[in-house]
């Protein structure tokens, strides 16, 4: 075959497999990403590191991972997270206490409990080292401060120990335990993993009286809550949030001078890093519980529960009872099953 006739072939074949390709397609475009789902927490107090767990889980991006974009909302003197919740029924709050909970509840509030950071309540009285209070019978005669939106806890211990609140002289305080540095009380009502660092910043020695410590009054403390109407629409939101924020905790467990420099440095500017790292080495102990290692991060006891509601009916702080079932659930919690 001649060259002429070789070049002609050559011509049309390539002319056939052009039309039969068509126009280029352009350039794929990159498919989006798909939207954060966006969740408010109201926290029940100041971002500091009692909400470590929830500032590690934003920070090691766990939150981004369950396709969740957080905000934070802080709290403080005169906020109230039941009141915020109840009034934006899609956010998620933190409460102080199952107690508190309960007594929501009962009044008709639509509140549930998702889990709790905290296994024991580190609520309580401090006293100095030196003071001849050694047990809530020696309150009577006593200046005792407590805050109050806890009070209710003194009326509970005075009346299961036979005491006459009158005979308390009751002072109303914030706080900041300084009133019981400069002797203005005799006992004040703290957190055990809060308060007691500013008297052993001020040099002195410290006691404790833990409620927990008695029979009825094993709340629960740093409780994640939600409305019945949420949980009912959204459940897999609030799996999502609830599985980060118990990898955020767990990661605390292991490290938790660095979960307490990320508060500070991402969430209290200017806060006191000996301070937060205090902090969380004394709330560590208290976020596990043989209840955790067998059933996960954040687990309920309903028995506690219970007792806990008979306890607060028996001591006329709530008018009538609730079921468990009604205030608190473990469906999250048993189903993440993060063990520790």
């Amino acid at each position: 075959m001649s060259r002429r006739v070789l070049l002609i072939v050559s011509a049309i074949l390539v002319a056939t497999l052009s039309a039969g390709c068509g126009p280029s397609a352009p350039a794929a475009t990159p498919t989006a990403a798909p939207a954060l789902t966006k969740v408010n927490v109201q926290l029940g107090w100041i971002k500091n590191s009692e909400f470590a767990g929830l500032f590690v889980a934003d920070q090691k991006g766990y939150y981004k991972e369950e396709g969740i974009e957080v905000n934070f909302i802080s709290g403080g003197a005169g906020i109230d997270p039941l009141t915020i919740v109840r009034s934006n029924p899609n956010y998620i709050g933190i409460v102080s206490s199952s107690g508190t909970l309960i007594n929501a509840v009962s009044k008709g509030s639509p509140f549930v409990a998702i889990g709790a950071f905290y296994q024991k309540h580190p609520n309580g009285f401090l006293m100095l080292k030196d003071s001849p209070i050694n047990s809530y019978k020696d309150f009577v005669g006593r200046k005792i401060g407590v805050q109050a939106e806890g009070e209710y806890y003194l009326d509970v211990i005075a009346a299961a120990q036979g005491l006459d609140k009158s005979k308390m002289e009751v002072v109303r305080l914030g706080s900041d335990p300084t009133p019981l540095l400069t002797g203005q009380v005799d006992a004040y009502m703290a957190w055990i993993v809060n308060q007691p660092y500013a008297v052993e910043k001020a040099g002195k020695q410290w006691k404790f009286l833990l409620l927990a410590d008695n029979p009825g009054l094993q709340f629960y403390a740093m409780l994640p809550f939600v409305t019945k109407d949420f949980l009912a629409k959204q459940p897999d939101v609030i799996e999502r949030w609830m599985r980060a924020s118990l990898r955020g905790w767990s990661y605390v467990l292991d490290h938790p001078d660095e979960a307490a420099e990320i508060t500070v440095n991402s969430y209290l500017p200017g806060g006191d890093l000996a301070a937060e790292k205090w902090l969380v080495k004394q709330a560590n102990p208290i976020t596990v519980s043989d209840d955790t290692k067998q059933y996960g991060l954040g687990w309920m006891n309903p028995k506690l529960w219970d007792a806990g509601i008979q306890t607060l009916l028996k001591y006329k702080q709530i008018d009538k009872a609730v079921a468990v079932d009604e205030v608190m659930t473990n469906r999250f919690v048993e189903k993440i099953a993060i063990k520790r």
